[in-house]
This record gives structure tokens, C-alpha cells and sequence, in this order.
């Protein structure tokens, strides 16, 4: 049977009739359906996320910065909050770590997705 949370206990007070049997399979398909469309559509963003990670991971390997992980992960994420503060503190530096990184999108139209 369908899980849902919607109660159904305001059946219990209705008469049986065959409309109202007809009125309910159809709310019950229409609830089956709902529920496989938000799952179709939670599969799609999982999707889209695990994507998204290992085109990170891609960037992590063509900066030849692979050899840290997995042993000194925390060096990996250290540099990038390191980034990620000078970017707060001098905006300027985006411009210049995009000028060192152009050759990326020349080089592969996959990652200029994520930029």
C-alpha cells in the first residue's frame, strides 16, 4: 500500500459506494504519482550534486594537487578556506585566479559548466 501523511480517517464515516471506491483509487493514484515525481526529481538533484562533486574533484587532479588527498585532506581544505578568506578580505583576487585558470576552459568544455 502507498505511504503517505495524509490521514485517512474521515473514511471511516463515509458510506460505501462504488463513486466514492472510483473517487478514492483516483486520489490514491494521484498521491502514487506526486510521490514518484518528487522522487524522479530528488534523483535528478542527487545526480546533478554527485556531478558537480566530481568535476570538483577533476579540478583538484588537472591542479595536480591529488597527491594530498586522501592522507592530508585537511591541507586540501585549509587551502581552500584560505581562498575563500582572502576572496572576502580582496575581491581583486578572483580576477587573477581567473586569469591562471583560462587555459581550463580552452582546454576542456566539460568544466566551463562550473565557472
Amino acid at each position: 500500500m502507498l505511504e503517505t501523511d495524509i490521514d485517512f480517517a474521515f473514511l471511516a464515516g463515509l458510506k460505501s459506494s462504488s463513486k466514492i471506491s472510483n473517487d478514492l483509487k483516483r486520489v490514491i493514484r494521484k498521491l502514487w504519482y506526486l510521490k514518484m515525481k518528487e522522487r524522479k526529481y530528488t534523483e535528478i538533484e542527487r545526480k546533478a550534486d554527485t556531478r558537480s562533486k566530481i568535476m570538483m574533484g577533476g579540478l583538484i587532479k588537472k591542479a595536480d594537487l591529488d597527491h594530498l588527498h586522501p592522507e592530508k585532506a585537511e591541507v586540501l581544505y585549509g587551502m581552500l578556506l584560505d581562498c575563500k578568506k582572502r576572496l572576502e578580505t580582496d575581491p581583486s583576487h578572483l580576477n587573477k585566479w581567473q586569469e591562471m585558470g583560462k587555459d581550463l576552459t580552452n582546454v576542456s568544455k566539460s568544466y566551463s559548466k562550473i565557472m
